[in-house]
């Protein structure tokens, strides 16, 4: 799984991203990959806070409507 997701950030030229798999409210697998801001060196962790803006609002929304 490290593999392939560090493999996937790099091929899509991604500066950094936080991977989670969740099995029945428990966390199988959680990591970060890369670094927080281009150029930077802080590296992305499992508690890094990305700033996706308004977009969450809509993900909440679609999660609502799959589970109606």
């Amino acid at each position: 799984m490290y593999k392939y997701a560090e493999n996937a950030r790099q091929a899509r030229n991604v500066q950094g991203k936080a991977v989670a798999n969740i099995k029945t409210s428990t966390i199988v697998f959680a990591k970060g990959f890369g670094v927080k801001t281009a150029g930077g060196s802080d590296p992305v962790t499992t508690d890094t806070v990305f700033q996706i803006g308004s977009t969450s609002k809509a993900f909440t929304a679609a999660f609502a409507a799959m589970e109606a």
